[in-house]
């Protein structure tokens, strides 16, 4: 995964900012490009939003085993690792 150079790639009118999944037209193709974005950044480009969508899901599972939260509070069991006090 790589972290796009969004001056090559200015936010477009459809990136609504409730949707981690958006696409930008390249600059120099004129083609539809998708990204995700995250807490660590903007990712991508992928050649369609199928593919960001999955890419998104596996970045998010790469975190979740890898105990990156971005910040996030622990929840459910995670929150409570084996041999930590309650």
């Amino acid at each position: 995964m790589s972290t796009a150079n969004l001056d090559l790639f200015p936010l477009n009118a459809f990136a609504d900012a409730a949707d981690r999944v958006f696409f930008q037209a390249n600059q120099i193709t004129g083609l539809a490009t998708w990204f995700f974005r995250a807490r660590e950044g903007i990712m991508g480009p992928y050649e369609t939003r199928a593919t960001a969508e999955q890419r998104l899901m596996e970045f998010k599972a790469f975190c979740q085993r890898a105990g990156i939260t971005g910040n996030r509070p622990l929840s459910g069991a995670a929150s409570n690792p084996p041999g930590k006090p309650e």
